[in-house]
């Protein structure tokens, strides 16, 4: 049985690693093609285009970018045609990855087509539920509410599968040695996490580094993607600062710091269920977060607050992303006060909802029953 997964940026890369774990355990004898990274490289997948050449964010960017996209839409379509994929698996990224769907129905392709990590349509545009109910064999959602609202728009192939970061934190055994081997032991630390992607370092990433000055009793520590390793130090250079940077030890950064600015993604889910208290940052380009600002529903960006239905952590957005403001709102995390307190509680009961492990593993029996 031959599977296609595509995944076009960090995360993604990293569930769909966990989803062909999942596959390969109960199916050994499939093949696993894949754009996508290092994770599903190392979960046993050959891939054929890293997601790194992909990954774009920002209606702007996306524009700009729209011969690139072409391009690799047609290449998707003839290796999965030419391969004779008997199931594609796309993972998250809807703005490329429905696009592909549709393309692929329309040149023909009869296999299965799932969508693993629903898109939040949610937020967006409920309309996009029809592209699902033309292209889209079943989706596996991440959030418990999704399927309800898949149901209620009229596409019943919707499965709560529960959500596949409680997969990746229950293999994550920290390193007792992560701070001497960093040399990171004279003071106490601020994680910053200024995401995957060249836009987000870009319009993020100063402001946090703005802020450095401001804590001269803390250590900052910047958690890097290889891939931005030139971009990052680029804007250290900007900012004439030297901060430590550490590659594939994300977890071991956050739980050894008293609090992260999180750029706003998954990352802000998994800081958060890993108990550290947190800051999200988000900061678009102005014509981005215009056009955003008139379709989005909702009253929070960050997944914590999304799936707890209210702001368990602050967010600081667009032009309140300043020094000043993530000062302020650090300096409160950091007393150890009841806004703190609260936090923390906050965190076991998110825990609560999300779930225990296990999402990759019923993901990977459904496909296969579903074929």
């Amino acid at each position: 049985m031959n599977f296609f997964i595509l995944a076009g940026e960090a995360s993604g890369d990293l569930h769909a690693a966990n989803l062909a774990t999942a596959l390969l355990h109960a199916e050994p004898s499939a093949e696993l093609t894949a754009w996508g990274g290092d994770h599903l490289r190392k979960a046993g997948a050959e891939v054929t285009k890293d997601y790194e050449e992909l990954a774009i964010m920002g209606f702007v960017e996306i524009i700009s970018k729209l011969p690139t996209i072409f391009k690799n839409l047609r290449q998707a379509v003839d290796e999965i045609l030419n391969k004779g994929i008997d199931a594609v698996i796309l993972v998250d990224f809807s703005g490329f990855n429905l696009r592909l769907a549709k393309r692929l129905r329309k040149k023909g392709y009869t296999g299965k087509i799932f969508y693993y990590i629903s898109p939040k349509l949610w937020v967006w545009n409920a309309k996009r539920v029809n592209s699902f109910k033309k292209y889209i064999d079943a989706v596996f959602c991440i959030l418990p509410f999704e399927p309800e609202f898949y149901a209620n728009h009229g596409y019943k192939h919707a499965y709560y599968i529960g959500n596949p970061l409680m997969d990746e934190l229950s293999q994550f055994t920290p390193n007792e040695n992560f701070l001497t081997e960093n040399q990171l032991v004279q003071k106490p630390l601020i994680a910053l996490l200024p995401g995957s992607r060249s836009n987000e370092i870009n319009q993020v990433l100063p402001a946090m580094l703005e802020t450095v000055s401001n804590f001269p009793d803390f250590q900052f520590v910047i958690a890097g993607v290889k891939s931005m390793k030139s971009l990052i130090e680029k804007q250290l250079s900007a900012a004439n600062e030297s901060l430590p940077i550490v590659y594939d030890q994300t977890y071991d950064l956050v739980v050894n710091a008293q609090a992260a600015l999180v750029t706003s993604g998954t990352a802000t889910l998994e800081t958060a269920l890993l108990g550290t208290p947190l800051i999200l940052c988000y900061k678009g380009t102005a014509v981005s977060f215009w056009i955003a600002k008139q379709f989005v529903n909702i009253d929070y960006i960050g997944l914590p607050n999304l799936i707890m239905q209210k702001e368990i952590i602050p967010e600081i957005i667009q032009n309140d992303l300043t020094a000043e403001r993530i000062t302020n709102t650090l300096e409160n995390l950091l007393q150890q006060g009841s806004e703190l307190q609260t936090m923390r509680a906050d965190f076991e009961h998110l825990k609560e909802r999300v779930g225990e492990a296990g999402a990759s593993e019923k993901a990977a029996k459904l496909i296969l029953g579903l074929l």
